[in-house]
């Protein structure tokens, strides 16, 4: 088992296992976690509209004021969503390959364990107990909410998509995107990674585009066509690179999207921002920057210990090993800063102030969410294993479980 082959400094090379725990992605999904914790931050103080208008300013090009460009890096931070999706799509395209499994139900079940009961403790916590999300069980409106919410398929209600927990709707997604994997390896299978991934892409921008397609049809109907962009097929190719990219490495083949210039993604996704219509596909724009951000830290040493060497990387890598735990509870947990309405009356209506307020909130709920990752995560992950070891050994669960 090597981990790292080292040669001179302008010919190594890196040869890690698939089994080799990757640092980098840790970091990555730190960096993710906190541009989504700044977007939700930004949405809890100003609202949603003040980040649309300010999105409509810059496509428009419309003069803006100083002090609101200054929330235009913290109005992006939904791009951390991307980052999650094609980290993701990486690594469980690695796992399943590294596993040597044939089938797909020991598949599943590591998956279910490794989603499933955090997330719906945490929908429980939010309904039953937490003050700004419970519900109402008095009224019959709030049945399909706990129903599609229940199933992971509230991404495709309009009333349920956001309700609760704004950020639970990537969650559903993710796991629709799981369900449809074995799909992915069938079609790359038969047309080839490259074909394939042409096809998804097609797919994914035709997601993207029918709600606006739809719109100017006038093709009136009672569903909400917008959900489209909602769906897994919106996000298949930006999940599937991810996998491409961890198939190339596993495999020993030249990774995908290594030469992509690191430059190119930022400056496409800025210059979309200006173009009416291009803003849609800012999301894929920022999944192939974190695919060809992956496919540089896999496949250039030198760049991968510059990166390494990244301020406040140690804290951003402890962020990602609980980014699931923080992703399932940071957004409600935000709205603590209305406690300062009562505290520091002047305060709250000093909206850039709050703002700050807010983001100090951070360390409170990177702590409650190491917590949660310690208490609820990781027993659900232990759990899985065993269930994993029952099926391999056709013993019952206890026999194999045991007492802690």
């Amino acid at each position: 088992m090597a981990d790292l082959v080292m040669q001179t400094p302008s010919t190594r090379v890196v040869s890690l296992r698939p089994d080799t725990h990757l640092d980098h992605l840790d970091c990555l999904r730190g960096v993710a976690i906190f541009l989504v914790f700044i977007y939700h931050a930004c949405n809890a103080v100003y609202g949603p509209h003040f980040i649309q208008e300010l999105d409509h300013h810059l496509i428009a090009r419309v003069h803006t004021a100083p002090w609101e460009l200054l929330f235009f890096l913290p109005c992006e931070g939904w791009t951390g969503v991307a980052l999650f999706f094609v980290i993701s799509g990486f690594c469980i395209h690695l796992s399943h390959v590294k596993s040597g499994e044939k089938g797909f139900r020991i598949f599943f079940v590591r998956r279910f364990f490794r989603i499933y009961p955090p997330y719906l403790i945490a929908f429980l916590f939010f309904v039953l107990l937490f003050p700004g999300t419970r519900i109402d069980f008095t009224s019959l409106q709030n049945v399909p909410c706990l129903i599609t919410h229940f199933l992971l398929i509230h991404n495709w209600n309009e009333n349920s998509i956001y309700a609760v927990n704004g950020s639970f709707w990537s969650i559903a997604v993710e796991v629709q995107l799981y369900l449809i994997y074995p799909l992915l390896l069938w079609l790359s299978g038969r047309l080839g990674w490259r074909n394939c991934l042409i096809l998804l892409f097609l797919i994914e921008i035709s997601f993207i585009l029918l709600p606006t397609i739809a719109f100017h049809l006038n093709a009136h109907s009672r569903w909400n066509w917008s959900l489209l962009s909602r769906s897994p097929f919106a996000y298949w190719f930006s999940w599937s690179i991810g996998a491409k990219i961890a198939d190339d490495w596993c495999k020993g083949r030249p990774v995908f999207m290594r030469n992509f210039p690191l430059w190119l993604g930022p400056l496409l996704f800025v210059g979309f921002s200006f173009f009416p219509g291009l803003e849609k596909f800012r999301f894929t724009v920022a999944a192939l920057s974190t695919a060809a951000l992956i496919a540089a830290l896999l496949s250039r040493p030198r760049f991968s210990d510059q990166f390494g060497r990244l301020p406040f990387g140690g804290h951003l890598r402890q962020a990602g090993l609980i980014s699931y735990s923080a992703y399932l509870l940071h957004e409600p947990l935000l709205s603590i800063y209305h406690l300062m309405e009562k505290l520091v009356p002047e305060a709250y209506h000093q909206r850039p102030i709050v703002f700050i307020l807010c983001l100090l909130t951070w360390p409170i709920i990177l702590l409650v969410s190491w917590g949660y990752y310690r208490l609820i995560e990781l027993p659900s992950i232990a759990w899985g294993k065993r269930v994993i070891r029952w099926i391999k050994s056709d013993r019952p669960v206890s026999q194999s479980a045991g007492m802690a």
